[in-house]
């Protein structure tokens, strides 16, 4: 579970069994703007929700499963 402020522009996540992607939109108040992935549909989120990150993939001309939006791994230095 991550805050919705922790997510960047264009992520994926669950919410309420409802899937949504997060726009560049915001109010001053710290709602964030989130279309539904089923209708289209905009809806107000806090940044302070708490939201499952859950990625999104498509399958390329070879069949293989790759991200929309990949995660960066982190490197341990």
């Amino acid at each position: 579970m991550k805050r919705l402020e922790d997510l960047s522009v264009g992520s994926t996540f669950e919410l309420d069994n409802k899937f949504y992607i997060l726009s560049t939109d915001y109010k001053n108040n710290g709602h964030r703007s989130c279309i539904s992935l089923k209708d289209g549909s905009c809806k107000w989120i806090s940044s302070d929700q708490f939201v499952s990150h859950s990625p999104i993939y498509y399958l390329d001309k070879d069949n293989n499963i790759v991200a929309i939006n990949p995660t960066e791994k982190s490197r341990d230095v």
